[in-house]
């Protein structure tokens, strides 16, 4: 077996995902040292170096799809030759192999953000959006004069595989993320929203000083598969509390949309787990009065 790291039209719902129907996904949110291109053709393809971050998904393939994969790759040279990497994921760092563009690989464009699926998102008119910390809560959407942005609202709709942290520090604590958990599930609220709500979202989510980072991830809402524009900490500390501001907003904007298990968990969590004062009677306020 062999770890492969793909970047590109493998990558899980992308034209060439069924070439990779045997493997195992082992990692959604995966990332090498790279830099990412776009070819004239619009295909992927990705140059080894000590800056960049490229991301994409960590699969475990057998030796003969691998041997598919080289011929189809052109792995001799001519267009995408196959190397050695290192594959950093939340929880390990790891050996594996990827295809980089060859020495004839036409020149492309760089992507700066490094995510394919980012790019090609959306392909239609369709623009979601999957919040799972205080951007559920529309009161505090509506203190930011931002509450036209946030009008469609699909309802509740849940992350599979992940679970929820609090790994990004502020001056009065912890803030929320996601890490990928295949034992867990991250509910939330799902948005369509338009490109006037991303860029108030980049800018809340601090994109462009390095604190979160967009992503596309598969959720179900309402019995539908949907992909959705979310947000993840780049550099992932140790959970610390949030504050009691924070935790109100997390727990008043999802109780009207998560299911009853994950209330229970957002109760213990902010009791037990990450015990923040003040908020076990908040919520015992909150049901009463709903």
């Amino acid at each position: 077996m062999v770890r492969l790291f793909v970047y590109g039209s493998f990558c899980k719902g992308d034209n060439d995902h069924d070439r990779l129907d045997d493997s195992t996904l082992l990692c959604t949110q995966a990332r090498i040292m790279a830099t990412l291109f776009k070819s004239h053709a619009c295909d992927a393809y990705v140059k080894l170096t000590q800056t960049g971050t490229v991301y994409g998904e960590l699969h475990e393939v057998g030796d003969h799809i691998m041997e598919q994969l080289d011929e189809y790759n052109g792995a001799a040279g001519a267009v995408y030759e196959r190397n050695s990497v290192t594959v950093h994921t939340d929880h390990e760092s790891c050996g594996a192999v990827v295809y980089t563009g060859g020495e004839e690989m036409e020149d492309g464009e760089a992507l700066p953000h490094g995510n394919w699926k980012l790019d090609r998102y959306p392909e239609g008119n369709d623009m979601f959006y999957f919040a799972y910390g205080s951007c559920m809560d529309l009161e505090r959407i509506r203190k930011a004069g931002v509450e036209a942005l946030f009008e469609d609202v699909v309802g509740g709709a849940s992350l599979a595989h992940f679970r929820l942290r609090f790994s990004h520090h502020v001056h009065d604590g912890g803030r929320a993320d996601i890490e990928e958990d295949h034992l867990s599930s991250v509910e939330g609220v799902l948005y369509k929203v338009t490109p006037p709500a991303v860029d108030y979202l980049y800018d809340r989510e601090g994109v462009y000083e390095g604190h979160y980072r967009p992503t596309i991830v598969e959720v179900m809402s309402q019995g539908r598969t949907y992909l959705a524009l979310t947000f993840t900490v780049i550099n992932k500390r140790e959970d610390k509390v949030p504050p009691f501001h924070y935790a109100k907003e997390i727990y008043r904007g999802a109780f009207p949309y998560v299911s009853t298990r994950y209330k229970n968990q957002l109760q213990e969590l902010f009791t037990i787990s990450f015990p923040v004062q003040g908020m076990s009677t908040y919520m015992k306020e909150l049901e009463l009065h709903r």
